[in-house]
C-alpha cells in the first residue's frame, strides 16, 4: 500500500510539473482560410491536433439570427402566453431583466477575475511568434496606406501581448506591400508552454475569490438585516 502512494504521489507530481506546448497557427492564402491547433503532452508522447476551417468556425460565430416580434403580432388577451416564432423566441422583459442582473454580477466579479487571469497569462510561456501579412488594393498609394495601417495594428498587438503573456522569443512581424495586385495573404505562427500545475493555481484561486465573494454578500445581507 506504501508502494502505491509513493508511485501515484511520484506520478501526480511529474503531471503537475509537465509543461504542455500550445502550437497555434492560422493561414490565410486567396481564398483558403485555415486554422490549426495543436496541444503535446508528456514531452510530445501525447498529442492532440485539430484543423478548423475558418468557413466552419465563422459560421458558428455567426449563429442564428433572432426573429422579433411587433406589437400587432402580440395577442390581445393578457393572461395568453405569446407565440413563439418558428425559428427564433420571444424575447420577454423578464428574459432581459435576469440577462442584467447576470451582467451586474459578472461586473462586480471581474475585479476580482482579472487578477486570477493576469496570473494564469503570466505563467504562458511564449516560445515563437511569426505573423507575416502581404497586402495589396490594386493602387500604389493606397496600398502604401493600408501597410501602414497594418503595421500599426501588429505593434499594438505585439504591446499588448507582451504585457501579459512571457516572451522567450523576438516577435517576427513582417507587412509586405503588393503594389500591382489585389490581395490579403497572412500567416500566423505562435508556440506557447503552460506547466500543467498553474492551471490547478488558477481554478483554486477561481474558487476561492468566488466563495470569498458569496461570503461578502452574506454578511452584507445580516448587516442590512
Amino acid at each position: 500500500m506504501k508502494w502505491f502512494l509513493l508511485v501515484w504521489t511520484t506520478l501526480w507530481i511529474i503531471f503537475l510539473l509537465t509543461n504542455v506546448k500550445i502550437i497555434i497557427e492560422y493561414k490565410k492564402a486567396k481564398e483558403n482560410d485555415h486554422m490549426h491547433l495543436e496541444l503535446q503532452f508528456l514531452f510530445g508522447l501525447v498529442v492532440f491536433k485539430f484543423d478548423i476551417p475558418v468557413l466552419k468556425l465563422t459560421s458558428l460565430l455567426e449563429g442564428t439570427p433572432v426573429k422579433a416580434q411587433t406589437a400587432s403580432d402580440l395577442p390581445a388577451a393578457e393572461d395568453q402566453e405569446p407565440p413563439v416564432a418558428k425559428g427564433g423566441f420571444f424575447l420577454s422583459p423578464r428574459m432581459v431583466r435576469k440577462v442584467l442582473q447576470f451582467l451586474n454580477r459578472l461586473k462586480l466579479r471581474a475585479h476580482d477575475l482579472q487578477e486570477v487571469a493576469k496570473f494564469t497569462l503570466s505563467r504562458f510561456r511564449c516560445e515563437r511568434f511569426e505573423w507575416y501579412t502581404r497586402v495589396g488594393v490594386g493602387d500604389a498609394a493606397k496600398t502604401g496606406m493600408v501597410t501602414g495601417m497594418f503595421w500599426g495594428v501588429k505593434t499594438t498587438f505585439i504591446g499588448i501581448f507582451t504585457h501579459y503573456i512571457s516572451m522567450r522569443t523576438t516577435p517576427r512581424i513582417n507587412v509586405i506591400p503588393a503594389y500591382h495586385t489585389t490581395e490579403v495573404d497572412t500567416r500566423f505562427l505562435c508556440i506557447f508552454r503552460y506547466r500543467i500545475g498553474n492551471s490547478i493555481i488558477a481554478v483554486v484561486r477561481i474558487l476561492f475569490k468566488l466563495i470569498k465573494g458569496r461570503e461578502g454578500i452574506w454578511q452584507n445581507t445580516l448587516f442590512r438585516a
